[in-house]
């Protein structure tokens, strides 16, 4: 019997299994007999959970806002320093690359898909982490912890240089790809908050 909310083994397989195979082909070339192979289902199993090959898709990105959003409102109500939001913030970003490399690759290689309901889930997630920001660093300036912005172009920008961190990390699969996802989280916080003109701290 499956527990009420839980996302079901099967449906579980084929989510992972569509991510290997969506990151390692592209979108368009993967096909679903590919996933049920790489899932190792019949493909009515699969349809049995999903109506199409987008329907995964928007599935996938779904359930990563879901996890991003329950992430910041536990931050939200922690009652931490902006400076240590901040820090788990890129902590959580870069555990997650750690955890599922393909699935962010997947999530830069599908962004710009013209797909419009593609495009309302990547701009869901992409604008609901944006604003988490642009709050955080609003609420930074009036503890006086932060330098009068724009802190809805100061989070964009926050979020562009995340990014293209991000990028160099997983596109390539060097030595330099390796030391990034190491080192960033912490070279990232310090490089951002001497930025944003933040009092350091003490110590």
């Amino acid at each position: 019997m499956e527990v009420e909310g839980a996302i079901p083994k099967r449906k579980e397989w084929i989510i992972e299994a569509a991510i290997r195979v969506f990151a390692e082909k592209g979108f368009h070339p993967a096909g679903m007999r590919e996933i049920a192979q790489q899932a190792k289902v019949a493909i009515g199993t699969i349809y049995h959970y999903f109506k199409s090959k987008e329907d995964i898709l928007v599935n996938i990105f779904r359930e990563e806002i879901e996890q991003r959003r329950r992430f910041l409102e536990e931050l939200r109500a922690s009652g931490l320093s902006i400076r240590e939001q901040l820090q788990r913030i890129l902590a959580m970003h870069f555990d997650r690359i750690k955890e599922n490399k393909r699935l962010v690759i997947l999530i830069l290689m599908e962004r710009l898909e013209p797909n419009e309901r593609f495009q309302r889930v990547f701009r869901s997630l992409y604008e609901e982490v944006a604003h988490y920001i642009e709050e955080l660093i609003a609420e930074g300036i009036r503890r006086e912890e932060i330098a009068p912005c724009n802190p809805l172009i100061t989070a964009y920008a926050l979020m562009g240089a995340i990014e293209a961190v991000t990028s160099r990390a997983v596109l390539y699969n060097d030595e330099t790809s390796a030391a990034i996802l190491r080192e960033a989280p912490q070279e990232l916080a310090k490089s951002l908050w001497r930025w944003l003109g933040a009092v350091p701290a003490e110590g």
